[in-house]
């Protein structure tokens, strides 16, 4: 019995964050990739691997030309963007979107206590922060210790508009249900097109993880 391998997704493959985003849009383009349902509604969002590629790459300009994302340099990391999400589709374009771009995602443990959520955020020095409606009165709770640290913060929601809030608006963006750039109009998103070429990135830190310790918060690179 021959036995096939395939060098190309192996030795002679880059197991890189761009490599995974990139085939099953290559082999999968038309199927279903992605589903989301929202727990408080109970409604059903699906995206094909081509439209959930397309929406990285709309959150990858928007962080970049918007939002002014800078990315790291080998051994230094790039603008930290937390996120104060659940398991929505948002949150894993967020995973792709942020290292791809050569910054550093930081998943927030919102489970943690008050004091090491902010002991967390201030550590990282996260730059923007991306939250979901759902978690909103966590934030408020926080905002006054963290907001001299965090520049920005973007609302995640199937509602339109911005919430009530204390968080004043200036640092305060909506990010809607049909594109996480929504805040880039339509006519920006044409000009600068679907990202194709994501190198310039490697070697650098693509997320920085805490999580609790018996008396203090472990961080890892």
């Amino acid at each position: 019995m021959d036995i096939k391998t395939y060098p190309e997704f192996s030795t002679n493959y880059p197991l890189l964050l761009t490599t995974f985003m990139k085939r099953p849009v290559r082999y999968y383009p038309d199927q279903i990739g992605v589903v989301y349902r929202n727990h408080v509604t109970g409604e059903y969002q699906r995206f094909t691997w081509r439209e959930w590629y397309e929406r990285v790459c709309q959150l990858a300009h928007a962080l970049q030309d918007e939002l002014k994302i800078q990315p790291g340099k080998p051994g230094q990391l790039g603008d930290r963007v937390g996120t104060m999400a659940y398991n929505t589709h948002r949150h894993l374009e967020l995973y792709y979107a942020v290292p791809c771009t050569g910054a550093t995602l930081h998943p927030i443990n919102i489970r943690l206590s008050e004091e090491h959520i902010v002991y967390t955020i201030n550590h990282a020095q996260d730059t923007v922060i991306f939250v979901d409606d759902v978690v909103m009165p966590l934030l408020e709770n926080i905002y006054d210790r963290i907001k001299d640290t965090v520049k920005l913060f973007v609302y995640m929601s199937d509602k339109p508009g911005l919430p009530e809030t204390k968080i004043p608006n200036r640092p305060l963006k909506k990010c809607s249900s049909n594109a996480p750039g929504s805040w880039i109009s339509k006519k920006r998103i044409a000009q600068t097109g679907l990202r194709s070429d994501w190198s310039g990135h490697f070697g650098l830190f693509a997320g920085r993880f805490a999580r609790s310790g018996r008396t203090y918060p472990m961080v890892h690179a």
